[in-house]
């Protein structure tokens, strides 16, 4: 599963996010978006939701790749909201768009010596076709992602197509194939993918197609490259240990100054950064431990 799928499921949450809440199956009403940007920590979350009927904060996380760190991410979203919201309810859901984002820690519950947090769990290949093909058109090209693994993968494109014709204006359909074509790379080889939407009407012309392809995001795919393939996956890891460096650093010192992140986002060797990662247990400040760097 590509990461890029959480921002363009954001997007598309974004332009209909009464949709997304029904599919999260919430027992309130969408009422508005809330801002994510309120929050004195390094990351922001995906989506949250002010609902009614009855009146509840929804908060959601939006997963492509596997993130062992996922429970401590959510739990910490989830306690920042409940005292921002304070005395509205804050409930935390978490969507797995494929297997590969699938985790045993990801149990939906953070269970500490001193507290216990629970929050909901939504894997999207574990719900049937029929499921998906009954989403809003908003998020319907989300429909390949259910029941994944299924030989029928043709036919659900069929049937979602037959929904674009009907539902969907001629000059937005050709957005909506490029969505779907983005989401079918993820179950299927690419080249099946194309095949797959080959004469999808106005694909090949439209902006998100247009932008897929710009920003490179399934160039690597089409191209069938190992050595960009190799690379990405490399660069993951990278990035990854960058973050639980900083994460666990931060537990023992302090949050890091914006010239010591510097300095941590300057290392580009994955050894060298687990090094610093073993190194935090016998140092005492973020400059010793970046001595040298």
């Amino acid at each position: 599963m590509n990461p890029n799928s959480d921002n363009f499921i954001k997007q598309m949450a974004t332009k209909a996010p009464a949709d997304l809440v029904k599919l999260i199956g919430s027992k309130g009403e969408f009422d508005r978006v809330l801002p994510t940007d309120l929050m004195r920590i390094e990351r922001r979350p995906d989506l949250v939701f002010k609902l009614k009927n009855p009146d509840s904060i929804l908060h959601v996380e939006i997963q492509s790749v596997r993130d062992e760190t996922m429970d401590t991410r959510i739990r910490q979203y989830h306690v920042v909201l409940d005292d921002l919201y304070y005395p509205i309810p804050v409930h935390s859901v978490l969507i797995l768009l494929s297997p590969k984002a699938n985790s045993r820690k990801i149990t939906g519950e953070v269970v500490r010596e001193d507290s216990y947090f629970r929050y909901t769990v939504l894997r999207l290949w574990e719900h049937s076709i029929e499921e998906g093909l009954a989403l809003p058109l908003s998020i319907l090209p989300l429909a390949v992602l259910f029941g994944v693994g299924s030989e029928d993968i043709k036919e659900v494109v069929v049937r979602i197509k037959e929904r674009v014709e009907k539902e969907c204006p001629p000059d937005k359909q050709g957005d909506m194939y490029a969505l779907v074509l983005f989401f079918l790379g993820s179950v299927v080889e690419f080249d099946i993918a194309m095949e797959i939407m080959k004469g999808a009407k106005g694909m090949e012309g439209s902006v998100t197609y247009q932008r897929v392809f710009d920003e490179g995001i399934l160039k690597g795919i089409q191209q069938g490259k190992q050595q960009g393939i190799t690379e990405g996956i490399e660069k993951g890891k990278i990035e990854e240990a960058r973050k639980t460096l900083i994460m666990i650093a931060e537990l023992k010192f302090s949050a890091p100054k914006a010239s010591q992140r510097k300095r941590i986002n300057s290392v580009s060797d994955l050894s060298k950064l687990e090094d610093l990662l073993r190194k935090v247990i016998t140092t005492n400040s973020w400059d010793e431990l970046l001595q040298g760097i």
